[in-house]
């Protein structure tokens, strides 16, 4: 029973949709609106919504993914047989259906915002994930959403936008990266994805140019003071010394188990911008 309902639990991805909840309600404090009872019930539903969303899509991620999975991902649930296909589906509906209800009671611009990412979502998980770089960029960018969807739920889009930059480019170059983790399994099943169309070293280089990018915007928006001194000591210590550690390990060594290793350091390194944003951010500040 144990093992079943370990099955049902991991196959959500627990910390992902932590990362989910946290990054939509972190704008909740970037508006200063956290004394504002009905801002700060907005903000959880928003919070509740995209982490149960984030839920969903791994759901199906994996009903598309289960023969991949048997190769790359052994360990996961649907590929060891813990959960059926038709159980999964039920699941992810269920999943998705109580995230949708908590956008409704938001408003309708959430809504519309919700379902979208439910729709789009699906696609991904049954086209574009075995397209090169479109794959990549839908994840990217629904990443970078989840700010964006905070903040149209506190009426603070704006504040959300740096963020969302962020979050986009920071999971674009890991997108490629774990490309490189799963070309086998990708490449039985005919994926065509980045590395196996255009050559593990593009991968790399493509990899490296995004990084390289996120460090110039996060300097920028220091410099510009659109986030304090705490921001850039955050990123500077915590950030910046993950991420080169990361580029020079990839290209000394890019088999899939220290793919595997540096993918789960960058996932830690989610919280830490979570956490520099939040300490380095002025509820008053602007785009320049």
């Amino acid at each position: 029973m144990w093992k079943k309902l370990y099955a049902y639990i991991s196959i959500l991805r627990p910390v992902n949709m932590i990362i989910s909840f946290s990054a939509v309600y972190l704008v909740l404090f970037l508006s200063g609106a956290q004394q504002n009872p009905g801002l700060w019930l907005h903000a959880l539903y928003a919070a509740l919504s995209a982490s149960l969303i984030c839920g969903g899509s791994n759901i199906i991620n994996d009903f598309f993914d289960i023969e991949i999975d048997k190769i790359n991902r052994p360990e996961r649930a649907m590929a060891q047989g813990l959960i059926s296909k038709r159980t999964a589906l039920v699941y992810w509906a269920v999943i998705n259906i109580i995230g949708l209800s908590f956008s409704i009671w938001i408003g309708i611009e959430c809504f519309l915002i919700a379902l979208f990412s439910v729709a789009l979502l699906f696609v991904y998980s049954s086209y574009l994930k075995r397209t090169p770089l479109m794959g990549n960029l839908t994840v990217s960018f629904f990443t970078g959403l989840a700010f964006i969807y905070g903040g149209v739920a506190v009426g603070q889009w704006r504040l959300a936008v740096i963020p969302a930059v962020f979050a986009f480019l920071f999971h674009w170059g890991r997108e490629i990266l774990k490309d490189i983790e799963d070309m086998e399994g990708d490449r039985r099943m005919l994926a065509r994805t980045f590395p196996i169309e255009y050559g593990i070293r593009s991968a790399l280089i493509l990899t490296t140019l995004i990084f390289l990018v996120l460090v110039a915007v996060t300097v920028w928006v220091f410099l510009v003071d659109f986030y304090n001194l705490i921001y850039f000591l955050i990123v500077l210590v915590g950030m910046y010394p993950a991420l080169l550690y990361t580029l020079i390990s990839m290209w000394r060594d890019h088999s899939k188990n220290n793919i595997s290793r540096l993918s789960f350091l960058l996932k830690i390194e989610m919280f830490i911008g979570l956490l520099a944003i939040y300490f380095g951010s002025t509820p008053t500040h602007t785009l320049p």
